[in-house]
């Protein structure tokens, strides 16, 4: 299965074309529990919960975002000819494994990152034609003349050995429980 990932070229930040369609990913890096009923999202006020809003903005409402951002691409393509027969959907990620997240089992749209493979997998057919599915990998895949040109300074650290931090005792605990999970 070839998967691609596009950001920030598409109007949609994130567009993860698929044998089966786009989708359009909303990314949240919120932390503790967060809820979503069907038609509302909330979570329990803190201070912590204002200190990340206040840095980071709110919570919002993802599904809206979502679909707001569906209706952008989707109006994208249109002119390029692409995406008229193209199933696109919105997924909702969040990215930090310390969210707790209730959710109706019909939303299985909205899930944790690392559940992201695994929805996948699952999600495999209606397959798309092989003329739509390359027509819309050239659509939403940037032309070479636009790559982003990288500096032989950034080149040098990206082929350098990473920057291992020590960590605490805590903290190894729980990168190790996630990996388990």
């Amino acid at each position: 299965m070839t998967i691609s990932l596009v950001n920030f070229y598409t109007p949609a930040d994130h567009v993860l074309l698929t044998p089966t369609g786009l989708y359009v990913i909303v990314v949240k890096d919120d932390t503790g529990l967060v809820s979503f009923d069907g038609k509302r999202w909330s979570q329990p006020t803190s201070l912590g919960r204002i200190w990340h809003d206040w840095r980071h903005g709110g919570l919002g409402n993802p599904t809206a975002e979502g679909e707001a951002q569906v209706a952008k691409l989707q109006a994208w393509l249109k002119p390029k000819g692409e995406g008229v027969d193209a199933p696109v959907q919105s997924l909702v990620l969040f990215t930090k494994p310390e969210v707790e997240l209730t959710v109706p089992e019909r939303y299985e749209q909205i899930m944790l990152l690392k559940s992201l493979k695994g929805y996948l997998q699952r999600h495999t057919t209606p397959a798309l034609p092989g003329p739509l599915y390359r027509a819309l990998a050239d659509a939403v895949t940037p032309p070479a003349g636009e790559a982003v040109a990288v500096e032989s300074n950034d080149a040098a650290e990206a082929a350098a050995e990473p920057v291992v931090k020590p960590t605490s005792r805590r903290k190894e605990k729980r990168r190790k429980k996630s990996r388990q999970n």
